[in-house]
């Protein structure tokens, strides 16, 4: 696909999605990976520009959660933490991630220390949680230390159930 057509459509597909019109969930993964690959492999200040695209896009998409933190860890890791960037500050990033889980630490520790009693609702959260702190693993390191709190205590459980 041209450049020059790929943003048409990312900037059509993204404007249809704010506004709520029916978009196929596979063509939004689809034109993603397209636009996630030119980030990846362009150079300089052009890949924050693919970024920025492909950010708007998945942002825009209910469904796309994992998306929008992966393009900003690959830009965080090709030009590090900004505050204050749209896409390259690790504590708006580390805000959004943590969004995503609807556990405290300690409460995690405790669902998973009991995971043997869960329903498959539960098991599936679990699973999202997993990938999210992954993703916070990733960016961690990336950034200067000591952590934020909030990360540093995700870290740490991960750690500790990985002892279990």
């Amino acid at each position: 696909m041209k450049d020059a057509a790929l943003l048409v459509r990312a900037q059509e597909m993204t404007t249809a999605l704010r506004a709520g019109e029916q978009v196929w969930m596979n063509d939004v993964l689809h034109l993603w990976e397209w636009l996630y690959g030119h980030a990846r492999d362009t150079e300089g200040e052009q890949a924050l520009a693919w970024a920025e695209v492909a950010f708007a896009l998945v942002s825009a998409s209910p469904d796309c959660w994992r998306e929008p933190l992966s393009i900003r860890l690959l830009m965080i890791a090709r030009f590090g933490p900004q505050n204050g960037h749209p896409l390259l500050d690790a504590h708006i990033w580390t805000a959004d991630a943590l969004k995503l889980i609807p556990w405290t630490p300690d409460e995690y520790r405790s669902v998973v220390e009991n995971s043997e009693h869960q329903d498959d609702t539960q098991l599936d959260a679990m699973a999202h949680v997993n990938n999210v702190i992954e993703l916070l693993s990733q960016l961690a390191k990336f950034l200067p230390h000591p952590l934020h709190p909030d990360l540093q205590s995700w870290l740490e459980v991960r750690a500790a159930l990985r002892m279990i």
